[in-house]
């Protein structure tokens, strides 16, 4: 349950309120995915996962200018921040309407909200949220600059696909902070020579 005493998880929004109260209580398909800094929680759910990777980024533009980027895998935690004062960084992805996911935003005090519907203009934001986990994988994304669908949310079992999935989160957060693939080589190195 998410009334864990986490800072990260402390001191919601009034949107980020009514989320944890529809995914909680009201048991609606909406996920979190929240970092601290140190290290990442992620709830499918009021269901919080234990054994997983994850990459999650968030590029901005304009006032809200902000690029951080969390990454985890195999135990060990990376924040990739590039904004002072990043921190907590929270991501809602709302799937309750298939047809168009939403991303709520939550980067130190100020929140963004994403989605194909919105009409606040042109943005170049861009989201990408990474989760693999034993049995499966999650990708989902927003990117701005797209002309009609911004938003991609794909969730599969096929181990063919999972590595596909992770190959283009990480191709599309590289150039915004570097040393992200060297980080995850290393790990994959260290456990190699473990063996």
């Amino acid at each position: 349950m998410i009334t864990k005493a986490v800072d990260v998880l402390n001191e919601f929004s009034e949107t980020e309120e009514k989320l944890a109260y529809q995914m909680i209580r009201k048991k609606k398909d909406i996920q979190l995915f929240a970092s601290d800094g140190i290290e990442p929680y992620v709830y499918l759910g009021n269901t919080r996962l234990e054994q997983f990777n994850l990459i999650f980024g968030y590029i901005g533009r304009g006032n809200k200018a902000y690029k951080a980027c969390h990454v985890s895998h195999v135990d060990q935690h990376v924040p990739f921040v590039q904004t002072p004062g990043s921190f907590p960084f929270r991501v809602w992805v709302d799937c309750r309407d298939k047809s168009d996911v939403s991303f709520h935003i939550t980067i130190g005090n100020d929140s963004i909200d994403l989605s194909n519907s919105q009409e606040n203009g042109e943005t170049s934001e861009l989201l990408v949220v990474f989760l693999e986990c034993p049995d499966f994988v999650q990708f989902s994304l927003f990117d701005g600059r797209v002309a009609y669908q911004k938003v991609s949310h794909i969730f599969t079992a096929s181990k063919q696909i999972m590595e596909k999935m992770r190959t283009i989160a990480l191709s599309m957060l590289e150039e915004s902070f570097p040393g992200l693939n060297e980080f995850l080589l290393k790990i994959e190195d260290d456990l190699n020579e473990e063996v």
